[in-house]
This record gives structure tokens, C-alpha cells and sequence, in this order.
């Protein structure tokens, strides 16, 4: 896995958010990447329908299992249940990790799976968590 940020904009805007945050490195491979994928629009375009695919699967996946789905990104979907946390605790005794928020209890935060044999596991997890909670 690669994690890479960074941040664009207005000098004014990027002067004082860097300002505010401490410098940290980068690979050169992690920046290798990121150039590759920032110019390539193909990719990216790619990457974008993938992306929406995967999380219409996940939504799917969770709403079957009861769960409701009210937010996210492309990246992770925002749930919610009346026993998350005893939800969150079910699927992380199956090796599935969610995350809760102390804020909104009824909440969980669900990544995507990565694969459609992740998504099957994450499915059979969720059936046997709801059995059990």
C-alpha cells in the first residue's frame, strides 16, 4: 500500500496551512507514483468507475445486512445501527475492523474490501455478527 498526500490550491490558502503543519518525508517511490498517477487521465477515469463499482457492491452488501447507509467517500461508506458497537466488536472477532465513532455511537465506517472475495468474506462476517448481536 502507498499513502500519499498532499495539499493545492491558492498560495495564501497553502502558505498558511503549511504553516500549521509539520513537515514529514516522502518516498521517492511514493512520489514516483503519485506523478504517475496524477498524469494519467485514462487511469484516473479508470480508477473513478472502479471505484463507484466497488462501493455500490459494498452498499449493497451492508444494506442487506441491516445496516443503513448514509455517507461516505469512494473510499469508505458510513453506516449506521442501533448496536454498533457490539457490531464493530463482532466483526473484529472475524478479522473484519470497522470504525466507531465516540460521537455518534449508531455509527460505523466500513472500507472498501479491495477484492469480490473480500467483499463475499465481509458478507458472511456481517450475516453471522447481525446473528449474533
Amino acid at each position: 500500500g502507498l499513502r500519499l498526500g498532499f495539499l493545492f490550491g491558492p498560495n495564501e490558502l497553502t502558505a498558511r496551512a503549511a504553516a500549521m503543519l509539520e513537515s514529514w518525508a516522502v518516498s521517492g517511490p511514493a512520489l514516483a507514483v503519485g506523478q504517475a498517477a496524477l498524469s494519467d487521465f485514462a487511469w484516473q477515469d479508470a480508477m473513478r468507475r472502479q471505484l463507484a463499482d466497488e462501493m455500490a457492491d459494498l452498499t449493497l452488501a451492508l444494506s442487506m445486512a441491516g445496516l443503513t447507509v448514509f455517507g461516505g467517500t469512494a473510499l469508505y461508506a458510513l453506516a449506521g445501527l442501533r448496536k454498533a458497537e457490539a457490531m464493530h466488536t463482532a466483526l473484529a472477532r472475524r478479522h473484519i475492523w470497522t470504525r466507531r465513532f465516540d460521537h455518534s455511537p449508531t455509527w460505523l465506517r466500513f472500507g472498501l474490501p479491495g477484492s469480490p472475495a473480500a467483499l463475499t468474506r465481509l458478507s458472511a462476517a456481517l450475516a453471522d455478527a447481525m446473528a449474533e448481536i
